[in-house]
């Protein structure tokens, strides 16, 4: 019954109601809250619209719904969709190796290459899910290394120092401060995956009768080997580029405690 309820529910959103002139973001709400609803009571439902998601047909919704559609509340619903997703995944006991759901966190980093770019005052909600997902603890961290996540979302916000500012003592920026402006989530993200990474090996002084500072706002089950691409732009060569451009993120997007945490935790 419950997947039977979610098959047609998920189909009316998707073909009919998103495309409706008269939708309201109370109604909208209204269908989010019934899908997870389902999603958090039913393992056979939620194993169901991961596979729909990661097919043929649903993946087709992903890019449409959640950075194409002019509609910011269509925006906003496809995002809480897949966060909710996301989570009743786990919390049914699925895995993020499991491969309709990798297939699905795959598809959302691709998007990375060119479609979030040419829709990048679109991409709040989508750097949203991305936040979301790593916000779910250690599994989904090291799912997102292993998908070198870190590297595709630090290549898009300040490129890839291989390929551009040649020649430049001081690199210009890839995105306008207009544009950076929905790119909250996004420093978001690579904050946590960085506050979830050990850090130990990196300290220069004996802390002595200090106590080791510790993340105040992420609290990993175990801290994760830092991977050799993120040890480049947090302590490496660079580092300076990174740094700027958060600081320029703090100044245009605001303050977010998340990337203070980071900056306090490991500069």
């Amino acid at each position: 019954m419950s997947v039977t309820a979610l098959q047609l529910g998920v189909r009316f959103l998707f073909n009919t109601f998103f495309r409706c002139k008269k939708k309201t973001k109370p109604l909208l709400d209204e269908w989010v809250e019934l899908i997870d609803e389902i999603l958090d009571k039913s393992k056979e439902a939620c194993n169901w619209l991961v596979e729909y998601l990661s097919s043929s047909e649903g993946s087709s919704y992903i890019k449409p719904f959640l950075l194409e559609c002019p509609c910011r509340d269509v925006r906003y619903t496809m995002a809480r969709l897949l966060e909710r997703l996301m989570s009743s995944h786990f919390r049914h006991g699925g895995v993020p190796t499991q491969k309709c759901f990798n297939e699905i966190v795959e598809l959302i980093l691709y998007m990375l290459n060119k479609d979030v770019v040419d829709h990048c005052k679109n991409s709040f909600h989508y750097f949203q899910v991305i936040k979301s997902y790593v916000q779910l603890g250690t599994k989904s961290c090291s799912h997102m290394f292993l998908r070198q996540g870190f590297q595709r979302l630090i290549w898009f916000l300040i490129g890839n120092s291989g390929e551009t500012n040649q020649g430049h003592d001081i690199p210009s920026r890839s995105w306008s401060s207009i544009q950076s402006r929905e790119f909250g989530n996004l420093h978001s993200s690579l904050a946590i995956l960085i506050l979830n990474c050990d850090v130990s090996k990196y300290r220069t002084e004996d802390p002595g009768e200090f106590e080791i500072r510790k993340p105040k706002t992420v609290f990993p089950m175990k801290f994760l080997f830092m991977p050799q691409d993120m040890e480049s732009y947090v302590f490496g060569a660079e580092s300076s580029r990174y740094l700027r451009e958060v600081i320029h993120a703090i100044r245009e997007v605001g303050t977010s405690l998340i990337i203070c945490d980071m900056l306090v935790s490991h500069r």
